[in-house]
């Protein structure tokens, strides 16, 4: 052991140890305080710390081994100490490259995130403040309070444990801190809290105007601001009205944030995050964009896919971006019917691809088998198979979409497609039985509007009249949205009895065909066109009827409009000039002939369909 000492005393080892470790630690924390001002990422930083670690022993063997300062005599050559350095700097980096790769990064955290996380679909509802008003206003903040609880807490399944579930804290519970001004953090930390929600009751004139705020008690930021207002005599009606109001803004409002959130957590790659980001603000631009210029929003799709492949191979473990790919089919197979391109097959070849890249990933994961399916499901709805593959086909979407629904937090978009897979199918009972679950089982409401139009079509379908315009008039109170004008003008032309006269039929057409995009206009003013005759034909406007019913045809002499023109010739009592259509629309589309009382306009000729026993529970 002396001897050892001496010799390396004598190599100077030490002496070369001391020199290397504090010019390590001077350039890395100079890299430290320099390098992100130059906008070079903090994994950089790491990867020189690493390289420092490992070139210290390297350093001090080949220091031994060349005797960089031996005694005189044996004075290393100036090729001997660049080599040594060389050698150093090129294996330490190789060591520490290897090193980084196989180091997990860390995760991306929230601003001002501390060492406790709460889930933001977990929210404490805090009693309302009340101004104006008396005691009456008072009561009534107090019921709105207990009404908004128990609903928040009855929108989720409370059979499936996950993150993704929405609960609210009892009002026993949060009533002793609701009204303390209890600093976010505790009411965080206390009930585990992701959002706080809290807001006003005001009085105005004869009405009750309520304003709410959604709350981040990590950030305390606002994450949201949604307002609803009522006016009622009667106390109950107007409780029901403004809280069923204010239940569907804060739904609907939280979907994106915790959507938002889980994404966030799920990926550690910062970059990768960053691309899917940027990805999703340009599916909400295709949006915006579908109705107004179709060049454009095709260019918002591809950018929208570039975004997501690019963010796939930045983080290849991450299921997200494959999945959304998959999802992009919907918007692509809209537009593709805007453009009339043949692409449908190409469409959901890719969709499927991409589902089955999520299930690489991912291969137990509920959302993996929801795109499968709905890939296959939307094969099987828009004719590309036959046959023994269509049968095929139908069967796995249906193992897929069931599969989904296994410990699914929000199962709307499984059971939304087994609806339609079932309506596909002819099977209209069962799509209302899933449909209806689906409207039942959809916390954050995102596939509510489809749903509910949906379900108007297929309670049409099966000619119940009642509830297809049950389910019309849930559309127009909830959406914003034509297409729940367009179940009105259905309504009125086929189902016996529906309110609507003529000339506001006219003004809900003109509306509904103004808010398509223009390429879409032509191929929908026929069919309107055929609706309206048929009203008129119900207000006994017999020559108005058959004017316009001409025009549909001199614009679109398709099969479709045979279809609308046996149910306009019923209603004006032409039965030979209606079966004549049904026998030109039999000519072209024989394998109808099995479902035709299905569709409306064949009620008055064929007669309603048999009714079907539904096999879901």
């Amino acid at each position: 052991m002396p001897h050892l000492l001496a010799e390396l005393r004598r190599r100077r080892v030490v002496h070369t140890a001391i020199w290397y470790a504090g010019f390590a630690v001077a350039f890395v924390q100079a890299a430290d305080i320099f390098l992100p001002s130059f906008g070079a990422p903090r994994e950089f930083v790491r990867l020189l710390v690493i390289s420092a670690v490992f070139g210290l022993p390297i350093a001090l063997v080949l220091s031994w081994c060349f005797d960089v300062a031996p005694a005189a005599g044996h004075q290393a050559t100036r090729w001997q100490q660049l080599s040594t350095a060389a050698a150093v700097m090129i294996v330490s980096v190789v060591a520490a490259v290897a090193v980084w790769r196989h180091t997990p990064d860390e995760p991306i955290e929230p601003l001002h995130a501390t060492s406790f996380t709460a889930e933001p679909a977990h929210i404490a509802v805090l009693t309302f403040d009340v101004v104006g008003g008396g005691s009456e206003l008072e009561e009534f903040a107090d019921n709105l309070h207990a009404r908004l609880i128990d609903g928040l807490n009855g929108a989720s399944q409370s059979t499936v444990s996950s993150s993704q579930r929405m609960r609210a804290v009892s009002r026993p519970a949060i009533l002793p801190y609701a009204r303390a001004g209890v600093p976010l953090d505790s009411l965080r930390r206390m009930f585990g809290v992701g959002t706080v929600l809290d807001g006003t009751v005001e009085q105005v004139a004869d009405a009750v105007r309520v304003r709410v705020r959604l709350i981040d008690t990590e950030t305390g930021d606002q994450l949201a601001t949604r307002s609803a207002q009522g006016s009622a005599a009667d106390e109950v009606v107007l409780l029901d009205e403004v809280a069923d109001s204010v239940l569907h803004l804060i739904r609907e409002a939280l979907g994106p944030i915790v959507r938002e959130r889980a994404q966030r957590l799920e990926t550690r790659k910062p970059e990768a995050y960053r691309h899917f980001v940027l990805a999703t603000q340009r599916v909400s631009e295709f949006d915006v964009a579908f109705e107004q210029d179709g060049e454009a929003a095709a260019q918002m799709l591809m950018a929208a896919d570039s975004c997501f492949a690019q963010a796939a191979r930045i983080d290849p473990r991450w299921i997200e971006p494959p999945i959304q790919r998959s999802r992009l089919a919907r918007r692509q197979l809209m537009l593709a019917a805007a453009t009339r391109s043949k692409q449908e097959r190409a469409i959901l070849d890719r969709s499927l691809a991409n589902a089955q890249r999520a299930f690489a990933i991912a291969p137990e994961n509920y959302r993996a088998f929801e795109v499968r399916g709905d890939a296959r499901s939307l094969l099987v709805q828009y004719g590309l198979l036959s046959g023994v593959q269509r049968e095929r086909a139908t069967t796995d979407a249906k193992h897929d979409l069931h599969t989904a629904l296994v410990d699914n937090p929000t199962p709307a978009f499984a059971l939304r497609a087994l609806s339609e897979l079932s309506a596909a199918q002819e099977r209209y009972d069962d799509a209302i039985a899933y449909g209806e679950r689906a409207y039942a089982a959809d916390p954050y409401l995102e596939q509510m509007r489809v749903t509910v139009f949906r379900l108007y079509e297929y309670s049409l379908a099966l000619g119940k009249d009642t509830d297809a315009a049950r389910w019309c008039a849930e559309g127009r109170r909830r959406f914003v949205d034509h297409i729940f004008d367009d179940c009105r003008l259905s309504l009125a032309a086929w189902a016996d009895g529906y309110p609507i006269t003529p000339d506001s039929a006219w003004l809900l057409a003109e509306a509904e065909l103004a808010s398509y995009p223009a390429p879409l206009r032509s191929r929908l003013q026929p069919r309107l066109y055929a609706l309206l005759a048929a009203i008129l034909a119900r207000d006994h406007q017999t020559d108005s009827a058959r004017v316009l019913l001409k025009s549909a045809r001199a614009l679109d002499p398709g099969i479709g409009m045979l279809r609308d023109a046996v149910g306009v010739y019923s209603l004006l009592g032409e039965r030979d000039s209606a079966v004549a259509m049904l026998r030109a629309y039999l000519a072209v589309e024989p394998a109808d002939s099995l479902t035709l009382r299905r569709m409306p306009p064949f009620r008055r000729i064929l007669g309603p369909a048999p009714t079907q026993r539904t096999s879901i529970r």
